[in-house]
């Protein structure tokens, strides 16, 4: 059978090996049952709330001409498809009109060709979805928390700050603090707009020969230095884009 392997993950994959251990377990299972795997889909920090087709990896193997070009989708368990129950009953409709299979790994009497199948595998989905909805409702009051106590909530930090460590309530919490990194920088991209009239793009070349960090890989440059676990600490040697510097230049300081 010509295999559709698929892997997800909503996490930053630097900091997981969900990726590695669903590659080698699909990998194994196609050679045991010697299928033919036509792609290896990856879709690495990928919200299982974002619909299938939306999904830059996935997204063009359902649709022309891709779609032509295999029979099934494997994937090691069923919340690496998706974790809406809207979005799989969409899925599974879409198989049936398509001649498509899907295979589970670890379900492997799941069968979207029945009543009852459909019915498993539904009930499956809708539990995952309930369990997303919790966790993400988790998150939002915890933001909401941190935010009124004035605490870091996590994430990228905002362009200008960094993280520092704070005691609060006798235990060690994060707070944003001015960086003098990056807050020199943006007063220097001020001085070079402002006051000499710089276009972006002039700024964006000048940073890029100086290599300049972007935001992101600062961020992974000072988490390596402070040693935090589960954060990303390899610097990527991105290059500045004007997009990239129009955004961090004019948004808002987030808390």
């Amino acid at each position: 059978m010509d295999l559709l392997a698929a892997k997800r993950i909503s996490r930053d994959p630097e900091a997981s090996s969900a990726l590695k251990r669903q590659d080698a377990e699909l990998r194994e299972a196609i050679a045991d049952g010697g299928h033919n795997l036509v792609h290896m889909v990856e879709d690495a920090t990928v919200s299982g709330a974002i619909n299938l087709d939306q999904r830059k990896s996935l997204g063009e193997w359902l649709r022309e001409p891709k779609v032509h070009e295999w029979q099934a989708l494997m994937v090691t368990t069923q919340d690496r498809i998706t974790g809406d129950d809207l979005h799989w009953h969409q899925l599974v409709g879409w198989c049936l009109e398509n001649g498509k299979h899907v295979i589970v790994l670890d379900d492997p009497g799941l069968d979207i060709s029945t009543p009852r199948g459909r019915l498993v595998a539904g009930v499956k989905a809708s539990m995952t979805a309930d369990y997303r909805h919790a966790v993400k409702d988790k998150r939002a009051k915890q933001t909401a928390y941190y935010r009124d106590v004035d605490l870091w909530h996590g994430g990228n930090w905002p362009w200008g700050y960094r993280t520092v460590r704070k005691e609060h309530e006798g235990k060690k919490r994060w707070v944003l603090a001015v960086d003098p990194v990056t807050s020199a920088l943006a007063y220097e991209a001020h001085t070079r707009i402002v006051k000499e009239s710089w276009a972006l793009n002039r700024l964006r070349v000048d940073w890029n020969v100086r290599a300049v960090m972007t935001p992101r890989d600062h961020q992974r440059h000072v988490n390596a230095t402070l040693g935090p676990e589960g954060v990303s600490t390899e610097v990527k040697g991105a290059k500045w884009t004007v997009n990239q510097l129009e955004a961090v230049l004019t948004s808002p300081r987030e808390r």
